[in-house]
């Protein structure tokens, strides 16, 4: 996945959210064994869970941090104290980034859904990506070619909604403002 997005990589910058686990720790381990030349900024909500896995991969390819490759930063998209220290953290370190993977998620285990379980997942989900990407864009973090990769669960697809009304919906929404119209209708549905 991570190689067919990024093609040119000659000191280009790359920072993960949600780096420390699954489909972002894979990411970050295909492009260290692929030895690609991309600074790694490896980003995590825990700071304790992503330091030790920045370690664990520091020690197993210790000549990518020794050449200054690989970097970890503790980041909770849905607190605005951590996405204004991790601003701070690219403009001193890097100035720009050319790859921003959203990956941090979560989801709720168990059947039941309930406003607390909206507001747990949304919070995350949806308006922390949204919110830190579109500070990432207003502080012109990204270079000017550089990309913005979103991933998601497939528990969030379409396909798996049984309310016509809400595929319409979501099939009609033409920017953000409508997704979160439609957001709102969900929970007050609930």
């Amino acid at each position: 996945v991570a190689n067919d997005c990024i093609m040119d990589e000659k000191t280009k910058t790359l920072l993960i959210t949600g780096g420390n686990r699954g489909l972002g720790y894979a990411i970050i381990e295909n492009l260290l064994e692929k030895k690609t030349k991309l600074k790694l900024i490896i980003t995590s909500r825990n700071e304790e869970q992503g330091q030790e896995i920045y370690n664990s991969l520091c020690e197993k390819y210790p000549e990518e941090k020794e050449k200054e490759q690989l970097y970890y930063h503790q980041l909770d998209i849905t607190n605005e104290e951590s996405i204004n220290e991790i601003i701070e953290y690219i403009k001193k370190n890097f100035k720009k980034i050319d790859y921003l993977i959203n990956n941090a998620g979560v989801s709720s285990k168990g059947t039941e859904f309930s406003n607390e379980v909206f507001e747990y997942t949304f919070s995350v989900n949806v308006y922390g990506t949204i919110n830190f990407t579109e500070k990432m864009i207003s502080n012109n973090l990204i270079n000017k070619q550089g990309k913005i990769i979103l991933l998601g669960g497939k528990s969030g697809n379409i396909l798996k909604l049984k309310n016509d009304n809400l595929i319409n919906l979501f099939k009609t929404a033409k920017a953000a403002d409508d997704l979160f119209k439609i957001a709102d209708k969900f929970k007050e549905a609930i």
